[in-house]
């Protein structure tokens, strides 16, 4: 029998309210998240790939119960995250962590490094005062830092210094799951290599799994083992990372792909074509298939009704009416 996924999400749904006081109140609501499925396999990276808005960030906070869903299931290591109390969800927290986007303002700046790095294991009474104050010295070693700046504070520390820290921090548990939602993006881009590759390597000797939030196809390309493409709180495609940047098969993974910079234009697959028109308001999102406003072979169908999921190959599915009827 085969091992079930690290992590599995069905039907998972966030609605915020939108508007203030009683006669408004949940009348509208924006759409942020609106019906995920997708698998993580232990000691893989899926990346949720998309533009900003689409619920690539909330599906990670709503993963870890940072975030209450509206609706739908989240499954890890096969207990049922939503039926957990606020203690067991604390117990279990030791193996899912965070890498924030912004390494400046998801450290304290009151907070030395070794203060930062060490709460964790304050917080789960992990160990002696000298036991967790060398398991910071180890932690800061792994992500190329010296002992001696567990004495500093985030203000001494350039961007991917402050990074590498949230890193350690995420580490000082031995988690099994990682949600990394945009980690280098406010990186410059000779520091945001640098990064990327200390990710690779920790998973590699760690075995971690991650699920990596993302905007930049070509981080995404080199670090993933799958892909799920979203636009407006929808999951649209689902491949090995190899099969999606080769074969896409649904017309926005396409347009996506189209957008990547190439050093020589004559390079791309054909002639790049901006999407027309804008994203639709998640407030209302249209009916059927949520990119048919934008999508150039729309047809009637697409309108009426979400596509099912057609599958191109193995691990390969996408949503779309058209490109699953020539499969």
């Amino acid at each position: 029998m085969a091992e079930s996924p690290l992590l599995q999400v069905r039907g998972l749904k966030k609605h915020f309210p939108v508007g203030q006081g009683v006669l408004r109140r949940g009348r509208e609501k924006v759409h942020a998240v609106d019906g995920v499925d997708f698998d993580l396999e232990e000691g893989r990276t899926l990346s949720l790939v998309g533009e900003t808005g689409c619920g690539k960030s909330t599906t990670g906070r709503l993963v870890l119960r940072l975030l209450e869903p509206t609706e739908g299931e989240i499954r890890y290591r096969g207990r049922d995250l939503l039926a957990l109390s606020s203690g067991e969800m604390r117990e279990l927290r030791r193996e899912m962590q965070i890498i924030f986007q912004d390494p400046f303002s998801s450290l304290n700046p009151r907070l030395s490094i070794r203060q930062t790095v060490g709460e964790p294991l304050v917080l789960h009474r992990q160990g002696s005062k000298k036991e967790r104050d060398d398991r910071v010295v180890h932690l800061l070693e792994k992500v190329g830092l010296k002992p001696e700046d567990r004495y500093r504070y985030p203000h001494e520390f350039s961007g991917g210094q402050r990074q590498r820290v949230g890193i350690a921090r995420a580490l000082a548990l031995n988690p099994r799951l990682i949600v990394a939602d945009e980690p280098v993006s406010s990186l410059d881009v000779s520091i945001q290599a640098q990064v990327t590759n200390l990710l690779l390597d920790l998973q590699e000797e760690l075995g971690l799994s991650y699920l990596f939030i993302s905007h930049d196809l070509g981080l995404v390309e080199h670090i993933s083992d799958d892909v799920a493409v979203m636009y407006l709180g929808r999951i649209v495609e689902k491949a090995p990372a190899e099969a999606l940047f080769s074969r896409p098969r649904h017309p926005y993974t396409e347009a996506l792909l189209e957008s990547i910079p190439v050093r020589d234009p004559s390079q791309r697959r054909r002639s790049y074509r901006p999407l027309p028109g804008d994203v639709p308001s998640p407030i209302h999102p249209p009916r059927g298939c949520p990119f048919h406003p934008r999508c150039p072979i729309v047809e009637d169908v697409c309108r009426q009704t979400f596509p099912s999921p057609f599958e191109h190959g193995p691990g390969h599915v996408a949503h779309c009416h058209v490109r699953g009827r020539e499969s």
